[in-house]
């Protein structure tokens, strides 16, 4: 039996290589927010440092649900563009809320999710000050947190950074940008590890530009072929384990001193 299929190059693009294109502005909502256990008085809130596991600042056997909030002042929306909350990991589920008004909510510890808000800017009073609201359930033992769990205590919370970022009014969601035709791209293999610049725009004149390439993946009893041949597949293993932190967020240091 064989099975397989060409990969059609879809695309998880971190936002962060996109830092520099001109049709993005950025606004970083890491650092000091607001925090408050689930069920707790209103008059519990307290300062926590974003990203950052809830177990950093409520111990490491402490599990269940929190609420964040964070004040952000005046929020404009430019003419012909759009205001999107992004927040590139919240384990596990997380409701995200602009005003006091749920905008979605996200299930997944490790993946990014966006809200637009721009409505919500819009209706709101020009001097209106904004206020974004995340509650995170850690859900303890759901399959989205993989094997990390196994080898060290459970951890949730607002783990990674979170951002509100501006788009044009039609842009490409470029976390899920696909390219459906590739017959154009080289073929990558470890031993030429090519890739190929391409853009990906719309009609409005947004565009993503990506380096990517094309490959085969199927397997023919147990063996494993890349590209039509044999693989024996060899790696090193990181657990993503960095103590005293439970949440895999390294720094630079830490990643250069692993390689």
């Amino acid at each position: 039996m064989r099975y397989g299929m060409t990969c059609l190059c879809l695309l998880a693009i971190n936002l962060s290589s996109l830092a520099n294109d001109a049709r993005l502005a950025e606004r970083s909502l890491d650092g000091s927010w607001e925090f408050r256990r689930d069920g707790s008085p209103e008059n519990t809130w307290k300062a926590v440092t974003v990203p950052s596991a809830m177990q950093s600042h409520e111990g490491a056997e402490w599990h269940g649900i929190g609420w964040y909030r964070k004040r952000l002042g005046k929020v404009s929306v430019p003419n012909g563009k759009r205001v999107l909350v992004h927040v590139t990991a919240a384990a596990t589920f997380a409701e995200v809320y602009w005003d006091g008004v749920k905008v979605g909510d996200h299930l997944g510890g490790w993946t990014p999710c966006r809200f637009d808000v721009t409505q919500h800017i819009h209706e709101a009073a020009a001097d209106a000050e904004h206020e974004l609201t995340i509650k995170v359930d850690e859900r303890v033992g759901h399959n989205t947190q993989g094997f990390l769990p196994i080898i060290q205590p459970h951890f949730g919370g607002l783990w990674q950074t979170v951002k509100l970022i501006t788009v044009p009014a039609q842009s490409i969601d470029d976390l899920r940008a696909t390219m459906a035709d590739d017959a154009d791209l080289p073929v990558w293999s470890p031993s030429e590890p090519k890739l190929k610049s391409v853009s990906i725009a719309n009609s409005s004149g947004d565009q993503v530009v990506i380096r990517t390439a094309r490959r085969t993946i199927e397997t023919r009893g147990t063996q494993l072929l890349l590209n039509g041949q044999p693989l024996q597949v060899r790696g090193v293993l990181n657990w993503g384990y960095y103590p005293p932190k439970l949440e895999p967020n390294p720094t630079d240091e830490m990643w250069r001193a692993d390689l």
